[in-house]
């Protein structure tokens, strides 16, 4: 099984950043535009299949085949949350995905998977910026 991995502190409480990443998951807009990329004839496939309030998040979604449309074991993304003080959380985030997944990728997956985390990281910069 490959990994990426990163931890990353971010100035916001534990409740509010742990909140926030799980309300995005099913939320309607980026349902819609994930629908919209794939010109509405795939729904999105990540499902949290483990939860521990305020300390994790683990979702795992899918793989597709674009061509045939396909479903298949896909990879799973890990969220630990640790409080630093009442304003500031570590965030870790660990992708994990199968040998199986990297062949299908032609081995680029582990650069798409540094990809997937940072744009995971993204979003929780921008919540730091705008409770500032």
């Amino acid at each position: 099984m490959g990994t990426t991995y990163v931890a990353v502190d971010i100035k916001v409480p534990v409740a509010t950043i742990y909140s926030y990443v799980k309300d995005s998951i099913a939320n309607p807009k980026f349902l819609t535009a994930y629908r919209d990329l794939h010109q509405r004839k795939r729904a999105y496939s990540g499902r949290i299949v483990q939860e521990t309030e305020n300390r994790q998040l683990v979702i795992h979604e899918q793989g597709l085949n674009i061509t045939t449309g396909t479903r298949y074991g896909g990879w799973t993304t890990t969220y630990d949350f640790e409080s630093v003080s009442e304003t500031e959380t570590k965030v870790g985030i660990l992708i994990e995905y199968s040998v199986f997944m990297a062949f299908l990728a032609m081995f680029t997956l582990k650069a798409q998977s540094i990809n997937e985390i940072l744009g995971r990281v993204q979003p929780l910069l921008a919540l730091e910026h705008t409770l500032k």
